[in-house]
């Protein structure tokens, strides 16, 4: 079993998230993930009478990335999964990553992205951004190479087949 959450409080930017969510993948029958499905919704349901419970069925084979195969970015959940694992991102890896996923096609200089940067946190140097983009591509592991370099000029998401985005 897998698992991974995060909690309310503050960001590391100082402002205050809201919500609470996990992520649990069970390998096996299909009827004990059902069962362990519902218990978990009961439990959240009378914990945090007013949460909004998601729950998603495995698909089936051939479903690309939503499978478990690739990667899916969830900017509304802000969840990074890639082969269907959950990847823990800091604040502005995820903000990076979806604002490059969000412009694909496009090369995003340093310049544009510190810009957008300042609605979200403090501002960094250009170099922190080459830093960011770095980690995001060894924590996107064999499908690092989404994120590519334009020598001179910025950085590029290019949409891809093993990438699923879901706004």
């Amino acid at each position: 079993m897998d698992w991974a959450g995060g909690a309310a409080g503050v960001g590391h930017d100082g402002d205050e998230v809201r919500g609470f969510g996990f992520f649990v993948r069970l390998d096996g029958d299909a009827a004990p993930r059902e069962a362990l499905a519902a218990a978990l919704t009961d439990v959240v349901a009378r914990l945090a009478p007013d949460a909004q419970v998601h729950v998603e069925p495995e698909p089936g084979p051939g479903g690309g990335a939503a499978a478990g195969e690739g990667v899916l970015i969830d900017v509304g959940r802000q969840l990074l999964l890639v082969d269907g694992l959950p990847v823990q991102l800091s604040y502005r890896e995820f903000r990076f990553l979806c604002y490059l996923v969000l412009h694909p096609g496009l090369t995003v200089g340093r310049a544009e992205l510190i810009e957008a940067q300042r609605t979200w946190s403090p501002v960094t140097s250009p170099r922190t951004i080459d830093v960011h983009i770095q980690r995001l591509r060894v924590k996107l592991g064999a499908y690092g190479d989404i994120l590519r370099t334009e020598r001179g000029t910025g950085y590029r998401y290019d949409a891809h087949a093993d990438v699923c985005i879901r706004r």
